[in-house]
This record gives structure tokens, sequence and C-alpha cells, in this order.
């Protein structure tokens, strides 16, 4: 079976995560319309990440719901490969 474009860079997300000891939850069906995809933790550190393909958009909700997160000082980011997350968790916290 083929994956989607943002089906690879989740498939290589997951696999860098397991590998490095993080523990993570996939955000499938919540009650909370917009929620990122998922949550990770790893040494007291939460960071919940939305994770599009290269050409993907998020959603108004997904912005709304984002910036809401980050406003209550959630670690929050929106990531299109698998570089750009381990920048978000090796510490260079900026905006999405």
């Amino acid at each position: 079976m083929a994956l989607t474009p943002e089906g690879k860079v989740v498939s290589a997300i997951n696999r860098f995560l397991k590998k490095n000891g993080w523990f993570q939850i996939n955000m499938m069906q919540t009650n909370v319309n917009g929620l990122p995809d998922r949550l990770i933790y790893k040494d007291g550190r939460y960071i919940w990440f939305e994770i599009k393909a290269e050409n993907g958009a998020p959603s108004p909700i997904q912005k709304y719901v984002i910036e809401k997160m980050k406003g209550l000082g959630m670690e929050v980011y929106l990531v299109y490969s698998l570089n750009e997350l381990k920048e978000k968790i090796n510490g260079k916290k900026s905006d999405c």
C-alpha cells in the first residue's frame, strides 16, 4: 500500500520518535475539533505537533486551536518534515 505524502512524513517522524525514546499519542479522534495530530513526551517535556505534507495547510479550526493552545503556554508546532520536527525538539523553540 502506497503512503500519501503526509503519510510518508508521519511514518518518518514515528520511526524517529520511537528510536529516540519519545512517548507519543496519535490524536485520531477527540471531542476537540482542530486538535494537533500528535502529543509527544520525554524528560518532562510535552509537545504538540500538527503534521502536514510539504504542500499541506492547516484548516482554519486547526490554526485557531493551535493559537489558543500557544496562548495557554503549551508548546505547539506545525511541521512539514522530520528535519523540522528535529529542530523543534532540539530546543529551537519558535512560533509555527
